[in-house]
């Protein structure tokens, strides 16, 4: 009854730091758009922030994989969560005092790509060891449910109202809501704290795990398939906001309010 309550506690804190951290990654991925068109109208320059921020999932997204299995992963999710507030709370010091520009938006995105491989990889393997087997499909649901409200929908809106009051104020509340998160994730008692040490290396745990995608058709097929996808809708809406702002002649609120779900 005991381990009952607890995992359900732990899952609580686990949901409700993905909720937060979900609407803090939302608004950023309204309010960086609107950023970058402020300072340039260049589309080669605006599409460039969004493929920073991706860059890291082609570079380090399998390395990142290998590396949780290796440590703490509650601990590597707390490190991470406030690495990134970090990053975003510079960035919005950076903008407020007018000092901000095209490279430093790009070093913090592709920063906070990077954070997200190692931070999103962790955060899915960490839920086994809260969320008892028999739950963990229900548990799974509520987290892509409050993924999908939270950051492809209520996010975004709040996002652009909120860089029309201050530019830098969105990045200043993602920076709070990912030390928040941090928090929520700090305090979970059940995750393990001590892993069997690895009998292989980085590189042969890479290989392995590439040989064993490669050799399951389903899944084979569905990642390459969604890797294609994934581009061609990138590609169409990295300069989304110019479009909107440009050809339909919406507002930055009214960009934030159609902005398109991220892939």
């Amino acid at each position: 009854m005991r381990a009952r309550i607890s995992a359900r506690f732990d899952f609580a804190k686990l949901w409700t730091a993905s909720a937060v951290s979900n609407i803090g990654d939302g608004v950023t991925i309204a309010a960086g758009p609107l950023l970058v068109a402020q300072m340039t109208q260049n589309p080669a320059l605006v599409a460039g922030a969004a493929f920073a921020q991706q860059l890291p999932w082609l570079l380090f997204g399998l390395i990142s994989g290998a590396y949780a299995d290796r440590v703490d992963r509650r601990k590597l999710v707390v490190l991470v969560n406030v690495l990134r507030g970090l990053v975003l709370a510079a960035l919005a010091v950076s903008i407020a005092a007018d000092v901000a520009s095209i490279p430093i938006i790009y070093a913090v995105f592709f920063l906070l790509g990077l954070g997200e491989t190692f931070a999103d990889t962790a955060s899915v393997a960490l839920l086994p060891a809260v969320v008892p087997q028999e739950k963990l499909a229900s548990a799974n649901a509520k987290l892509m449910a409050t993924y999908t409200i939270s950051n492809q929908f209520a996010a975004k809106p709040l996002g652009a109202w909120l860089f029309v009051t201050a530019a830098a104020l969105p990045f200043a509340f993602d920076a709070v809501s990912f030390l928040v998160a941090a928090g929520l994730v700090a305090m979970v008692t059940r995750a393990p704290r001590r892993l069997e040490p690895k009998k292989t290396n980085l590189k042969a745990d890479i290989k392995e795990g590439v040989r064993w995608l490669m050799n399951h058709r389903v899944l084979r097929t569905l990642a390459m398939t969604m890797s294609v996808a994934n581009v061609v809708f990138c590609a169409a809406f990295a300069i989304f906001v110019l479009y909107v702002q440009q050809r339909l002649g919406l507002t930055e609120v009214g960009y934030g309010a159609c902005s398109p779900p991220s892939p």
